[in-house]
This record gives structure tokens, sequence and C-alpha cells, in this order.
């Protein structure tokens, strides 16, 4: 059996370092009134459960490049310096990807079509999860009859 082995490439600390604090500010800030293309799109959508476990997405074209493995890390990072410990051991998937990705129009679609059972907003909407009063406008969902 012929097996190639694959390397992957460390990603550099500088950028990684800067990648995390530049998640870290986008989680930190409370409005979405400056968005522009050069910023992360965040998403995190809660389980139903009680235990309330999260999946995070992060939309960056920072991260073109990038290894997903370094991705999650640095998302992961960057929510455990903002939401602490507590948040980061709740979390069940943390996934970086790119603008035009098909798993981020998945997402971002979800986004658009989410129902009060199954809740998916972005951070700046949903700081409700940390014990901070949920604020921020309602999005109705309209259905053709």
């Amino acid at each position: 059996m012929a097996i190639r082995t694959l390397k992957s490439t460390r990603l550099d600390s500088r950028r990684e370092t800067l990648l995390r604090k530049v998640l870290v500010t986008e989680f930190r800030r409370s409005d979405d009134s400056s968005a522009s293309a050069a910023r992360p799109v965040v998403y995190k959508e809660e389980s139903g459960m009680p235990e309330r476990y999260t999946h995070w997405y992060v939309v960056w074209k920072q991260f073109e490049g990038v290894d997903e493995e370094d991705r999650s890390r640095i998302i992961l990072d960057a929510i455990e310096e903002v939401f602490g410990r507590e948040a980061v051991l709740r979390v069940t998937t943390a996934m970086g990807l790119i603008p035009g990705d098909p798993v981020a129009k998945d997402i971002a679609t979800h986004y658009e079509l989410s129902t009060q059972s199954r809740r998916c907003a972005c951070v700046a909407e949903e700081r409700a999860a940390y014990g901070k009063p949920k604020r921020g406008r309602k999005t109705k969902v309209r259905r053709k009859s």
C-alpha cells in the first residue's frame, strides 16, 4: 500500500495572535453599526438543551490560507478570553470559514430563516446567554401560504 504523508503547516504565531485579537475585539463590540467586508461575521447557534451547548461560525476573508485546525483554535481562544472558560466548555463546534464557502452560505441562510425553537444569531444580538439582558431587534419570518 502506498501511503502518502501530508504535513500540516503551523500558522505563524504573530499572525495567529493578530487574528485572535481582532476576533476578541469583534466579540466585545456591542453593535453592528460599522459593518464592513473586512470584519469577520460571527454566528452563534445555541442548542435547545438546558446545558446550552453552542456552535460558533466565523466567516472571514482573513482565514484564507489558514488551516481549519488553526481557525478553530483561534476562535476558541477568543471565546475564552471574552466569555470565560465556562463558555468554551459548552462549545461543540468552532468553525472558521471564508466568504463564498458553501457552508458559510448555508449558515447565513439558516440565520436569515431562524425560528424561535432553533435560535441562530450574531454574537452582538445574543449576549444574553452569558447573563446580560437580551436586547436587539426581533425578526419575524414570513411564510408563503
